[in-house]
């Protein structure tokens, strides 16, 4: 791979190379991206990775244990990459069930995956159909067609009014957190660091040299109170109409309200 990332860096300077490491284990996967050095000295020029340790943990948090600790504790691992925000994260892909498929998957936790993929450090990718909630087993039930896009089919969900109720909220709601993402510059570049946690809540910013932008989850079953600091005197506004309208720190400390299975973003008020 380094012989082969070279040769076409010198054919093609500006192209950059993503490559398909399926592995849980980010010591594995980390070694593929460009930069990382084993002792013999091996770069594989490859620019980055889809992140499948994340891709797991994304599936582990909001359908099978529907605990965020597994996740949090695999973004610890962010030290092994040269450059984790270059990942390329996902939580679906051609090769595996739907998320909509996974044992104990709902149209809530699935939102909750949204929030994270469109909020987290690295590149997201959207796997198509997962936007309006479509299921799929295994390969090749995981390819089925998109319902729509040819004349006298009678399910459309490329038009919102063919959309279900169901399909509409997700589409709607992926909107919203693709506009925010493009509007708030911290969530494409920012650092990410880690505010507060627990097995089932979890905060954490989003920084750039201008502003910050917090990101809140409660993945458990009853509605909390979510205590967070930051040293800062800073008011923030919710974006996604979930919790607490508002987040204001006195003293550094602040709370946040989030209602079951529920995220919320919140941005500076200027």
């Amino acid at each position: 791979w380094s012989e082969w990332s070279a040769a076409l860096k010198r054919q093609y300077p500006a192209l950059r190379v993503v490559g398909e490491v399926l592995d849980p284990n980010p010591a594995i996967t980390s070694f593929f991206q460009a930069g990382n050095k084993d002792a013999k000295k091996v770069d594989t020029g490859i620019d980055t990775v889809f992140d499948y340790p994340v891709y797991f943990s994304i599936r582990d948090a909001f359908t099978r244990e529907r605990k965020l600790e597994s996740l949090i504790k695999m973004m610890a691992n962010d030290r092994l990459y040269p450059d984790p925000a270059n990942l390329v994260t996902i939580f679906g892909d051609h090769d595996v069930q739907r998320l909509m498929n996974e044992p104990g998957a709902t149209v809530e936790s699935l939102k909750l995956a949204f929030t994270f993929l469109l909020t987290a450090r690295g590149i997201p990718v959207i796997y198509y159909g997962d936007e309006i909630g479509m299921k799929g087993g295994e390969d090749p039930d995981n390819r089925r067609d998109f319902p729509g896009g040819w004349a006298g089919d009678g399910h459309n969900a490329f038009e919102a009014s063919g959309r279900t109720p169901q399909e509409a909220a997700l589409f709607d709601y992926v909107c919203k957190l693709t506009a925010l993402r493009a509007r708030l510059q911290p969530l494409r570049r920012g650092n990410m660091v880690s505010l507060t946690e627990t097995p089932q809540t979890w905060a954490y910013a989003r920084q750039s040299n201008s502003s910050i932008v917090i990101i809140a989850f409660n993945n458990g079953a009853k509605p909390t109170n979510i205590n967070v600091h930051l040293e800062s005197e800073k008011t923030f506004r919710a974006s996604l109409g979930a919790g607490s309208s508002e987040l204001r720190f006195q003293n550094g400390a602040g709370i946040i309200y989030l209602p079951a299975n529920t995220a919320e973003i919140y941005e500076e008020t200027r």
